[in-house]
Parts: C-alpha cells; structure tokens; sequence
C-alpha cells in the first residue's frame, strides 16, 4: 500500500513540475509581445532587391507601425483589418 501512495506522491510533483515550467514559459513569451491587438492591414510592400523580407503597413486609429509579414501574407487583398501579434519587429501571427 505505501508504494502506490508514494508512486502517487511521485506523479502528483511531476504534473505540479510540468505546470509550473508551463505557466514561467507563457510568462516569458508575453514578455516578449511588442503589440497586441486589432489592426488594419493598409499595405503590403513585397520582398526585392532592396529589400530581402516582405513588410505590412498597419494602423490602428492615428498610429501606423511598419512590420516584417511572413511571406504566406503576401497574398492577402488590402485593406483587411484583424488581430495581430508581433515579436520583435515581425508578426507572429494575424488573425482575420
């Protein structure tokens, strides 16, 4: 009997180890959020010579910010509004 209860002790820190490690990686990650939130799309400037990534102008009332876009957001028919998120100068992610 003492040996289930301990294997039980045992399971029960291990799911509280991965769950905390969880949350502190979450923590970190929404540290590392510049912006967050809707935008326009306005316009989107395609990879050249000059430049080697492709860019999206977004606004969000008076304010405008330009972003590196992945390249599958190339594609997107401007103006589209939506909900953006962005590390360091790229977007992660855009939500229509």
């Amino acid at each position: 009997m003492s040996m289930i209860a301990f294997l039980l002790i045992i399971l029960t820190l291990l799911g509280l180890g991965y769950q905390i490690v969880k949350k502190l990686r979450q923590m970190r990650r929404r540290q590392q959020i510049e912006f967050e939130g809707y935008c326009l799309l306005v316009k989107i400037k395609k990879a050249d010579e000059q430049q080697e990534y492709p860019t999206g102008i977004f606004q969000q009332g008076e304010q405008e910010w330009e972003w590196q876009i992945p390249f599958s957001m190339q594609t997107l028919s401007t103006p589209v509004r939506g909900y953006v998120v962005v590390n360091q100068q790229k977007v992660s992610s855009f939500y229509q």
